[in-house]
């Protein structure tokens, strides 16, 4: 097919892939609820078992590197107290 040419390494062409892409973010954070349209999005997308790294490329699950930090929970209360 034409368009598998222009998708990168571990990518596959969709007609109908989601607007919201899993990330490392996403596998980092599992208990953040991300919202997200229910659309079809027409392009690249990664295939079962890759997501999303920092560089926009699909990478294995167990690839994502571990950033040490606190979680967007414990960043979103700070924001909240230093507005305060």
């Amino acid at each position: 097919m034409k368009e598998n040419a222009r998708c990168g390494p571990n990518e596959r062409f969709t007609y109908c892939g989601t607007a919201c892409p899993t990330t490392c973010d996403d596998v980092r954070n599992p208990n953040y609820n991300k919202q997200c349209t229910m659309e079809c999005v027409i392009g690249c997308q990664c295939e079962p078992g890759y997501v999303r790294n920092e560089q926009n490329n699909c990478v294995m699950k167990s690839h994502c590197p571990i950033i040490p930090g606190p979680t967007v929970e414990e960043i979103l209360e700070r924001l909240k107290l230093s507005a305060v």
